[in-house]
């Protein structure tokens, strides 16, 4: 499974080279698109970075983050919307916060926010992070009912766990998948490849344990401090 979903991202960085589309129409037309679109894109390379230590999709990633900003951040609000801003012709209000089928593209974005703070250690994540957060937490007062991913994505920000393996990259990738396997999405995975032999070290809020030089004891580690 983990193979397939590799070669169909794959694919879609090959379809999506050049320019991010929606959909195409009858005549094979492109359809400009919306946030969604370049939020659950960035997700999935920044998805490839975390379990294949990708640092071209890392790149592309934070590239993909920044234009999504430049064209979907609405000011006024302090919330990206829906379409780009140089195309308001939605026929209703194009700041959507509400959760649907799938999670909010917002909430999204602030969940790839903190992977980047926290993998880059760049401020301008960090500035990010505090906008949206501050934004969220207006609406989900008079929203709370239809804003659950929010609650969850605030949560996992808050608490700001991260796991960085140090190391050999042969050796990192012995351990690697089982630790992914169980705790990708609420962590943020980092990759830091040197020549010496391996170790990781988990931090949560700032607080690191020490280095964890087998999967025993990182397993051992997660069951008795992040559990």
């Amino acid at each position: 499974m983990l193979k397939n979903t590799i070669n169909k991202i794959k694919s879609l960085n090959d379809k999506f080279k050049d320019k991010i589309f929606h959909c195409y129409d009858n005549q094979k037309n492109e359809i400009d698109v919306f946030l969604d679109d370049y939020v659950y894109y960035s997700l999935l390379l920044i998805t490839m970075y975390e379990i294949n230590n990708d640092k071209n999709s890392l790149n592309k990633c934070i590239q993909l983050m920044e234009k999504t900003w430049q064209l979907f951040f609405n000011k006024d609000n302090e919330l990206l919307q829906k379409n780009k801003l140089e195309i308001n012709d939605l026929f209703v209000n194009p700041v959507d916060m509400v959760d649907n089928n799938i999670p909010n593209a917002n909430s999204i974005y602030l969940l790839i926010c903190n992977k980047l703070s926290n993998i880059t250690n760049q401020k301008s994540w960090k500035d990010k992070i505090e906008v949206l957060s501050k934004s969220f937490h207006a609406y989900i007062n008079s929203n709370f009912s239809q804003m659950f991913s929010y609650l969850k994505i605030l949560d996992i920000c808050e608490n700001n766990i991260t796991l960085t393996f140090h190391g050999k990259t042969e050796e990192i990738d012995r351990v690697k998948k089982e630790i992914i396997k169980k705790f990708m999405g609420n962590i943020s995975i980092i990759y830091n490849n040197t020549e010496d032999s391996f170790f990781a070290v988990i931090c949560k809020n700032q607080t690191c344990s020490e280095k964890l030089k087998s999967l025993e004891e990182i397993n051992n580690y997660i069951k008795e401090k992040l559990n």
